[in-house]
């Protein structure tokens, strides 16, 4: 597949998982490049239905999302309203989430996110990942929550032909014969019904299990918090798989907390997106039904693994604000990947 066709299944299957990463004016449009770029491509003939192979299942403990802190204001807003004396703080992985359910210490299930209620039943694949142990102790009955992720230096030795490693995680672990599924990493972060009373307890049972998890770090300040994610971010590409940001969770374990929808006591704080500078060559009108989309065609540039050659310019009252900012051909323009995935024009630098 090409990377735009490997972006559409990965963004439909995300979809269906219950975790989109693109809005759908943004899915329309990767839709009408592939359209227009491979016409003659198979998945304008088969996309639009959930096709899963794996039976339902539901999950021990809803998997809700997490709020969000896109910059450090909204960061330090949420600390202010906490009242907790220090807080763990986990690598953000992006890879595809999973649920291991245990009955007495044997791994009965793993589940996919799904709808964040009912998931995919991928048991007879997740056996096979490295870092999720069939037996723990006895005692537990409960869940394991983490996700399953490609390792960087695996996908250059197993699946060159992945576009990323993100999307190489979701499309192998659901393989009907579960093919690749022995060279991917289960990274758990979380235990749902474990008696404790501490966020660094909990990780102390993954480890003392055989469990691989997160990196983490422990913090009292908010200062360092930030300090930390900045510097997490500059390193970030050393790591052997993708993070998108930090976690953080107050330290003390709050079951009442865990069962919103969106937990108050934990924070996603994303990195920023990152971007290319490159020049407008030129703005396209692509026609679906009655309405238009513009699309930026600029120079190639590399941005996240990716040589991007168009980029989305959203409508038209996103080209008249960038017109107003002085937007013209020829103008020095910088380059996002929203949701990792859309080419988006973000600004006008000239």
């Amino acid at each position: 597949m090409t990377e735009l066709e490997n972006n559409i299944v990965f963004a439909q299957q995300k979809y269906y998982d219950g975790e989109p990463v693109i809005s759908d004016e943004e899915f329309d449009l990767l839709w009408d490049m592939l359209k227009i770029q491979q016409p003659d491509s198979s998945l304008l003939k088969s996309i639009g239905s959930d096709t899963s192979i794996f039976p339902k299942a539901n999950h021990l403990m809803m998997m809700g999302s997490q709020n969000k802190a896109k910059n450090e204001d909204e960061f330090r807003k949420w600390f202010s309203k906490q009242n907790s004396k220090s807080f763990i703080v986990q690598y953000k992985l992006d890879g595809a989430s999973l649920e291991a359910q245990y009955k007495d210490g044997k791994l009965v299930k793993a589940v996919t996110r799904g709808n964040g209620t009912v998931g995919d039943d991928i048991t007879p694949n997740a056996i096979k990942f490295i870092g999720l142990p069939k037996q723990v102790d006895q005692s537990f009955t409960g869940a394991v929550r983490g996700e399953v992720l490609m390792f960087k230096s695996d996908r250059t030795k197993y699946f060159p032909d992945m576009a990323n490693c993100r999307n190489g995680a979701v499309g192998t672990m659901k393989q009907k014969d579960g093919a690749g599924c022995e060279h991917l990493h289960f990274i758990s972060y979380d235990v749902y019904n474990y008696q404790c009373n501490t966020e660094s307890e909990k990780i102390q049972f993954l480890i003392d299990n055989g469990f691989e998890p997160v990196y983490y770090h422990t913090f009292t300040d908010v200062d360092n918090i930030i300090k930390f994610r900045n510097d997490t971010n500059n390193s970030r590409n050393d790591l052997e798989y993708d993070i998108d940001g930090i976690v953080i969770k107050c330290i003390n374990v709050n079951e009442k907390d865990l069962l919103r929808d969106r937990p108050e006591h934990q924070i996603a704080f994303k990195f920023e997106l990152d971007r290319a500078k490159t020049h407008l060559i030129d703005i396209k009108w692509n026609q679906n039904g009655k309405t238009f989309t513009p699309v930026a065609i600029v120079n190639p540039v590399e941005l996240c693994g990716t040589v991007v050659k168009q980029a989305s310019l959203a409508n038209l009252d996103r080209v008249e604000e960038l017109m107003r900012k002085g937007l013209q051909i020829g103008s020095m323009v910088s380059i996002s990947k929203r949701g990792e995935i859309i080419p988006y024009l973000e600004d006008v630098l000239d």
